[in-house]
C-alpha cells in the first residue's frame, strides 16, 4: 500500500475515514444514483482530457498551435470526447452504445465541454510543447524514525500531466473543484480545520 496526496488529506481531515478506507479497507457502496458527484465530475473530465491530447500525440509528442485551434473550432469532435468520458466512467457502457442522458447529466456534460475549451484555450497560449506523460503513476519509498523504530513507507500519486517546452518541465494538475484556499503559512497545511487548504497540501 502506498500513501498518496489524497489518503494523506483524509487522515488529516478525519482519521476515523482514513482507518476505514486505508486500513480496514471499508468503502462506501456504490451510489446507484443518476446524479453525478464532484469526484466523478472531475474523473470524466481528466479522462476526456487525456483522450483528446492522446489523439493529438498518436504522431508525436510536439502539440501544436494550429491542432488545438482546429479542435478548439470542432464542437462536435469535443463533445464526442466528453461522450466517450462519460460511456467509460459514469454509464460504464460499450463506446458504441448510445445512453440515454437526463437532464442534469447534460448539464454536466456541457460544463465539463467548457472546461475542456478552458484548457484548450490556455494550452493554445503555451503551444508548441511537449507532451511527455499523462495520469503517470509516480511512486517511492521512504524510511523514518519512530519511537518504535525506522518504519519504511511507500508514497506516490498520479501525475495529471507533465509537459516539456524548452529547458522547461511542467507537472500540471487539473483542478475542477473551486479554488484553492492560499495557506496563511506552512504550518496551515497540517493543522486539522474545516478550511484548511487541503488540494495545496
Amino acid at each position: 500500500m502506498r500513501l498518496s496526496p489524497s489518503a494523506l488529506n483524509m487522515y488529516m481531515d478525519c482519521k476515523m475515514k482514513f482507518y476505514f478506507r486505508y486500513i480496514a479497507g471499508i468503502t462506501p457502496p456504490a451510489d446507484l444514483s443518476a446524479d453525478i458527484d464532484s469526484a466523478t465530475f472531475g474523473s470524466i473530465f481528466h479522462r476526456t482530457a487525456e483522450l483528446i491530447y492522446q489523439d493529438l500525440t498518436a504522431g508525436g509528442t510536439l502539440i501544436r498551435r494550429e491542432d488545438i485551434e482546429k479542435l478548439l473550432r470542432n464542437d462536435i469532435a469535443l463533445e464526442n470526447y466528453v461522450d466517450k468520458a462519460f460511456k467509460e466512467l459514469f454509464f460504464q457502457v460499450n463506446p458504441d452504445e448510445k445512453p440515454e442522458y437526463n437532464g442534469t447529466q447534460l448539464i454536466n456534460s456541457a460544463v465539463i465541454t467548457l472546461y475542456i475549451k478552458q484548457l484548450l484555450r490556455i494550452d493554445l497560449q503555451y503551444a508548441p510543447f511537449e507532451m511527455v506523460a499523462m495520469e503517470h503513476v509516480v511512486k517511492d519509498s521512504l524510511e523514518i524514525r519512530t519511537p518504535r523504530g525506522n518504519v519504511r513507507i511507500h508514497i506516490g500519486g498520479t501525475i495529471d500531466r507533465i509537459d516539456r517546452k524548452e529547458d522547461t518541465l511542467r507537472i500540471v494538475d487539473y483542478k475542477t473543484g473551486g479554488t484553492p484556499k492560499s495557506p496563511v503559512n506552512v504550518e496551515q497545511l497540517f493543522t486539522p480545520h474545516e478550511e484548511r487548504p487541503g488540494y495545496i497540501f
